[in-house]
């Protein structure tokens, strides 16, 4: 926004800031011929401005209270207990050991052989042979017969979970505990059964030779019954008496599995390692034993053994596939090493090392979202983060994705800062939103997904809302920690955003009471930004509030917070810009099109509606109406809806004149009107009439009284200066409007008006009054009264700026109007007095109209002036100027302004003076001239050497110039980065003239040898002897030396035809004018050549018999023929050429009566005028190369160019 001080209002800067007069606009301004039709203050387009039908009241109660969430909020708090409790795996040693058990019989059917069997053992004698296998059988059907009971106990475990706890019945609940209790009795009763037959064998029969399977079944047994010390007795006596049976590695086992129990870890470890001694093929219990080892050093904490342990069972399983138990240890191995490895494993190698012990790729990824969750329950955050992100990177299509996703959350809640949660949180967010883009997700994940996701957000926004900033109702004032606000806003918006639906959702750990809804979060979030004081944000929350349910509990408080978050928000920011645009001297930057009217963001169209409805309900007697009036126009301003604002501004300077608004409202009112008059892309005219009209009613409304003055002291000066300052709009728009002549009569009337007044009354400087006069006098091209005021304001105002650029511009006038010697003096003038003025401060509006004064050109133009009006002194001073001045800094044109003062000389025609200027100019600035001006000194001392006949020195000159183009002078040109295309072009044209000229004169010097071969005369009669004779003797040898030197002439012209210069993109530079001399000079010899063969002498025998002289004259004619078309070959390039670039001059004319005279009937002599000589930039065909020689008859050969090269000369390229 834009926002005017006190002290630097915005129509007072605008004004003084228009010195120079303005650009047209792009669509200019409304002139004469629309004023009538222009409104300034158009109805239909404020109509709505102080419409009040859309208002709606509001609750005007304090704002001190600041409201927080209720945090009612339910969570399961239940720490999390590991799974891991010990082994999940026990053996059955009896079966390991390789005993076999028939499947259990009917019970009856036992019962009735325990009885038999029992009749028979006691009728049996003591030492009857097979007493012992009867009690074998005996205790082995007992063991039968407990598989049968225990059927019968566990047949009472669902009759009990249903009476007690699912149909709560007490009786039948009691009844069927009684059941089982009874049924336990009978099972114990059997097991003691069978143990009392094992030992009565092991009494009675000690020398049985299954005795070592007796006492493993005993001790087993013994086991069961809970007799664990009698166990061990008994196992003690199989291993010392029987140290080679198959049943040790299960003795030596149940001591380890008795001390493991007991958590005697080592001794535990010293009977597992016993085991192990016996080899597996020959031990059932060795991967057991193993597998137990894992354990026992995991209760040790040495859990790099533990997990080898683990990882040795299953290599032990899988190589050993018929091994007691083995895929069941296999698989509790690949489930339990989980446990050490969260102990000292690294997260990031877990599933590498998992993917070598899993059945495959899917148990792999298991065990590592086991590893996860056990790094979670046990509280290893920062390693249960890693391992699920882990997970997600390599299952980003899994149906536990938003699990991982909100257990990475929890793990971060207590493990990372405030800023962190929220990025985990909106990644979390993010993580749903692509979760439930799956279409194949189970119904039930994509809920539970959803509600715990919202819960999360919801849970942490209001806990950290109440940390922050208290709980009013329990007299908590929080921590007012401003980044835990931010946190809780920030999830409080990512809540909003990504949960619209709320209210449908189900939130599992959150008391029902408590859970959130849309509205509810959304005044939760308002609030929050009150107390953080963001006032941007929190109207447009409170808006949000209202719009949700305009009937809800908190809407008529929102409402009213909406106003008092923008009216801050508006503080703050009037105060900030202030600071960071304003200038030192109070004015407001501008920008080109800054307005033009644009839409409002949606910021201020809410701000705006705000303010409205707030003036609309409030009523007159509020004491904050002028300021939100005033704030509410203010917004129209900012956004160049200058219409509205003005008709705003003005309710309030005269509606609320008593306030602290009204001298701003006032001024802004004015400054609207302005900028509609004139800053505007189409100015209304009518605004600047609205302006005039307004400036007796505002002055007599705030500076009638002493009083009013001094209280509006910055208005007041403004009023008075306003109807100066509108007659300067005035002629702006005139200028604007093309109407230059009475824009230039307006800023001399002001001029006369003001020159009387003290300085600090006057409208403006006045020199920029006269300034702008003589500009718009000259585009009325009335330039006597242009230069007039110039006058005068160089007279009166001599230390001006402007005074300055007025003197260049009267040089500038008396230029355009051909007073040269006026222009010269006031370049002089100009470019003497003010010598740094290079054009370096010139706008580039004033380089384009040629108002950028320049010393320079002044000066350069000065010297071409008084060379032009022969004044050499005047001109010799110039240049002496120039030199002291620029020599160093501006080499390049001191060195053009010398070089023109020697064109003073030539024109003159003072050859001697000539000579003296450019050597002494060649040797002054040998270092710093450039190569078309070195050659083109050289050119003109030649020249002038040539008019005094002194040709020797002025072949000196001419071979310079043929130098400096060997040594690549037109390449330096092309090559000059501070040379403009234009002129390059211009000099490297000069080169090439001047070289062209300097080759033809050396190509004339053997043109001059060519024609200084004399025919060889024939003296006495012309008799066929004789003239043979002199043939031979005398013509031979002259046609010879004739064609020698006509080649080397024809080379050196063709010299000429090969001067070009390419400059890219096509353009090829040539010298037509001495292309065109050079194709004279080569055609003329041809035909001086074919001239000799005519001009030898006929024989008289001959030249009397007419059939032999026509003989004669053939044989003469078929030779020259060649040598003939080529001369005229020659004549038709050099004439084609002069056509192309309209250079006619002796040259061409003499090619167009050389070829009349070679074929009057195909080349008739032009009947019309030709111009003066001068040619055009485009460049003709080459000529094709010359080469004489003689023909295999020794006759004259002459070949050249084809005749469809001789058409293409005549083509520019």
């Amino acid at each position: 926004m834009r926002f005017h001080t006190k002290t630097g209002f915005g129509f007072l800067g605008l004004l003084a800031s228009l010195a120079l007069p303005a650009a047209a606009s792009a669509q200019g301004p409304t002139c004469r011929a629309d004023e009538g039709a222009s409104v300034c203050l158009a109805p239909e387009k404020i109509a709505d401005v102080n419409d009040c039908s859309t208002a709606s009241a509001f609750s005007r109660e304090s704002r001190e209270l600041t409201r927080a969430p209720v945090t009612s909020v339910q969570t399961d708090t239940t720490e999390a207990k590991s799974q891991w409790e010990g082994p999940q795996l026990e053996i059955n040693r009896r079966e390991a050991a390789g005993i076999d058990e028939v499947h259990a019989r009917g019970r009856d059917f036992l019962e009735r052989e325990v009885r038999l069997l029992e009749n028979l053992i006691r009728n049996m004698r003591a030492d009857n042979a097979d007493r012992p296998n009867y009690l074998l059988r005996l205790a082995e059907t007992y063991f039968e017969y407990q598989l049968a009971l225990n059927v019968d106990v566990r047949s009472f475990d669902e009759p009990i979970f249903q009476a007690c706890n699912v149909k709560k019945d007490q009786q039948a609940c009691a009844a069927a505990r009684q059941g089982q209790k009874t049924a336990e009795e009978r099972l114990e009763q059997a097991r003691a059964a069978t143990n009392r037959t094992y030992a009565r064998l092991v009494q009675d029969h000690p020398d049985f030779p299954r005795m070592d399977e007796v006492l493993f079944k005993l001790a087993f047994g013994l086991d069961q019954m809970g007799e664990v010390e009698t166990a061990r007795q008994v196992y003690l006596r199989l291993i010392k008496d029987f140290p080679e049976s198959r049943f040790i590695p299960s003795a030596y086992l149940s001591f380890a599995e008795f001390y493991f129990a007991e958590n005697e870890a080592s001794a535990a470890l010293q009977f597992y390692s016993k085991v192990l001694e016996y080899p597996a093929d020959r031990n059932p219990v060795y991967g057991y034993a193993l597998y137990k080892t894992a354990w026992v050093h995991y209760n040790l904490q040495d859990f790099k053994a533990a997990l080898q342990a683990f990882v040795d069972t299953i290599e032990f399983a899988e190589k050993n596939k018929d091994a007691t138990d083995a895929s069941n240890l296999a698989r509790q191995a690949r489930r339990e090493m989980i446990l050490p490895y969260s102990r000292v494993g690294s997260p990031n190698r877990a599933l590498p090392f998992f993917k070598r012990y899993a059945t495959d790729e899917d148990q792999a990824y298991q065990m590592l979202e086991t590893l996860a969750d056990l790094y979670f329950d046990t509280g290893q955050w920062t390693e249960a983060i890693a391992t699920y992100h882990r997970l997600m990177a390599e299952r980003p299509d899994s149906h536990s994705l938003c699990k991982w996703q909100t257990q990475i959350t929890q793990a971060t809640i207590p493990a990372k800062p405030k800023p962190e949660i929220v990025r985990e949180l909106e990644r979390m967010v993010g993580i749903y939103n692509k979760y439930i883009e799956n279409p194949n997700r189970p119904a039930k994940e994509l809920k539970e997904c959803k509600g715990y996701t919202a819960g999360v957000l919801y849970q942490l926004a209001t806990q950290w809302h109440v940390e922050a900033v208290g709980d009013p109702t329990k007299d908590s004032s929080g921590t007012q920690d401003r980044g835990t606000m931010e946190s809780a806003a920030s999830l409080y918006q990512l809540l909003v955003d990504s949960f619209p639906d709320m209210e449908t959702l189900e939130f599992p750990n959150i008391g029902r009471d408590s859970w959130p809804s849309l509205y509810r979060v959304a005044y939760f979030q308002a609030e929050l930004l009150w107390t953080m004081k963001d006032w941007e944000r929190c109207g447009p929350a409170f808006d949000k509030v209202v719009r949700l349910d305009p009937n809800g509990e908190f809407t008529a408080d929102a409402a009213y917070a909406a106003v008092m978050c923008y009216n801050n928000l508006y503080t703050a920011q009037w105060e900030a810009r202030e600071r960071e645009t304003q200038g030192p001297e109070g004015e407001v930057a501008e920008a080109k099109g800054q307005y033009e009217p644009r839409e409002m963001t949606e910021l201020e169209s809410r701000m705006e509606e705000v303010f409205k409805n707030y003036i609309c309900v409030v009523g007159d007697d509020a004491d904050d109406l002028a300021q939100i009036k005033y704030r509410r126009a203010r917004i129209f301003y900012e956004a160049n809806q200058h219409e509205k604002a003005a008709v705003l501004f003005r309710d309030i300077a005269f509606s609320h004149r008593n306030t602290e608004y009204a001298e701003y409202a006032a001024n802004l009112y004015l400054d609207s009107l302005s900028i509609l008059g004139t800053q505007r892309e189409e100015p209304i005219t009518a605004c600047i009439i609205e302006l005039e009209k307004n400036v007796q009613p505002m002055t007599e409304e705030f500076c009638s009284k002493a009083s009013d003055r001094h209280r509006f002291d910055t208005l007041c000066p403004v009023l008075d200066r306003l109807e100066c300052q509108v007659k300067r709009k005035r002629a702006e728009l005139m200028q604007e409007c093309g109407e230059y002549r009475e824009a230039g009569l307006a800023y001399v009337e002001m001029f006369r008006d003001n020159i009387r007044r003290a300085p600090e009354d006057q409208c403006g400087a006045m020199d920029e009054i006269l300034y702008n006069a003589a500009i718009n006098f000259e585009a009325a091209y009335l330039i006597g009264q242009a230069v007039q005021v110039r006058q005068v304001l160089i007279d009166q105002y001599p230390e001006s700026k402007l005074a300055q650029k007025a003197i260049y511009l009267i040089g500038a006038n008396f230029h355009a109007l051909a007073f040269y010697e006026n222009a010269a003096v006031y370049y002089e003038r100009f470019a003497k007095r003010y010598s740094g003025e290079i054009g370096q401060n010139c706008t580039d509006g004033e380089r384009a109209e040629g108002r950028c004064p320049n010393a320079i050109e002044a000066l350069k133009n000065a010297t071409l002036f008084r060379l032009g009006l022969n004044q050499e002194e005047e001109a010799l001073d110039n240049v002496k100027v120039f030199a002291r001045a620029y020599g160093k800094s501006r080499p390049d044109d001191t060195v053009t302004v010398a070089y023109a003062m020697g064109q003073l000389y030539v024109r003159r025609n003072q050859p001697y003076m000539i000579i003296q200027y450019y050597r002494t100019f060649l040797r002054d600035y040998r270092r710093t001239m450039r190569p078309h001006e070195q050659v083109n000194a050289n050119l003109h001392i030649a020249r002038a050497f040539v008019s005094l006949d002194r040709g020797k020195d002025a072949d000196t000159h001419y071979g310079e110039i043929i130098k400096l183009w060997n040594r690549g002078a037109a390449k330096a040109i092309a090559d000059n980065p501070n040379m403009s295309d234009a002129e390059k072009m211009v000099a490297i044209r000069q080169i090439l003239d001047a070289t062209g000229e300097a080759k033809f004169r050396e190509g004339e010097a053997l043109y001059a040898a060519f024609r200084n071969i004399r025919f060889p005369a024939l003296s006495g009669a012309r008799t066929f002897a004789k003239v043979n004779e002199w043939a031979t003797k005398n013509f031979a040898p002259f046609i010879t030396r004739k064609q020698q030197a006509l080649v080397k002439a024809e080379e050196k012209f063709n010299e000429i035809a090969g001067l070009r210069v390419e400059l890219g993109d096509g353009v090829v530079l040539q010298t037509p004018p001495w292309q065109i001399a050079a194709a004279a000079r080569s055609g003329m010899m041809y035909r001086e050549f074919v001239d000799s063969f005519f001009n030898a002498p006929v024989p008289e025998e001959i030249e009397r018999d007419p059939e032999l002289y026509r003989i004669y004259l053939s044989t003469i004619e078929d030779p020259a023929a060649p040598l003939v078309e080529t001369a005229k070959q020659r004549f038709l390039f050099c004439l084609n050429t002069a056509t192309n670039v309209r250079w006619f001059n002796e040259w061409s004319t003499a090619c167009e009566a050389e070829l009349h005279q070679l074929d009057p009937r195909s080349f008739p002599m032009a009947a019309e005028i030709r111009g003066t000589p001068g040619y055009a930039y485009g460049t003709p065909g080459r000529p094709g190369a010359i080469e004489l020689g003689l023909d295999d008859e020794g006759d004259i050969d002459a070949t050249g160019g084809t005749s469809n090269e001789s058409a293409s000369a005549g083509e520019g390229t």
